[in-house]
């Protein structure tokens, strides 16, 4: 599931707060992309690797010269759950 308008990056699984749901569902929710008016983040987006089991999220955030990348997610397929691997976060 994609989302925005919170203006803070976010990705997990949205079992994390609807703990009745059956099946994993992931959330990439998009940071605030080109603002002046920030919200206590800089501006950024997220960048969505696809592959069949798994599902990589690369935050890039401005730095005042250029956006670069602050955060890398991976999640890997497994029945219905997505799991989070051990990575360079």
């Amino acid at each position: 599931m994609l989302a925005g308008h919170l203006h803070r990056g976010y990705t997990g699984d949205i079992r994390t707060h609807h703990v009745d749901i059956r099946r994993g569902i992931l959330v990439a929710q998009a940071g605030t992309a080109v603002s002046h008016r920030v919200r206590n983040e800089a501006n950024g987006y997220n960048v969505i690797q696809p592959s069949p089991q798994r599902l990589g999220f690369t935050l890039r955030v401005w730095d005042g010269r250029g956006f670069h990348e602050a955060r890398f997610v991976e999640y890997v397929k497994s029945g219905d759950d997505w799991r989070p691997t051990p990575g360079r976060d």
